[in-house]
């Protein structure tokens, strides 16, 4: 049976991963080889689904955008 991968689930992977080295390094520590060790992936899979260390970032920035549109809806439906 062929292994199937949710590729937009790998991607928020690494997007979470290159987060996470950003606050714990600043944003000069964001690497290709650190994002893949902080995911628990090879280089070469980041590479795969980011052409880009600024494509990787930009995913970064838009699911931060996503989680404070979405933290700010709570607000408001809560009054």
């Amino acid at each position: 049976m062929a292994r199937t991968a949710d590729h937009d689930a790998r991607r928020r992977q690494m997007a979470r991963a290159a987060r996470d080295v950003a606050l714990d390094e600043g944003l000069s520590g964001v690497t290709v080889a650190s994002v893949a060790r902080r995911a628990g992936v090879s280089v070469g899979l980041v590479q795969h689904y980011f052409s880009s260390k600024g494509e990787l970032m930009q995913r970064v920035f838009v699911d931060l955008l996503a989680d404070v549109d979405s933290r700010v809806a709570t607000i408001v439906e809560q009054g």
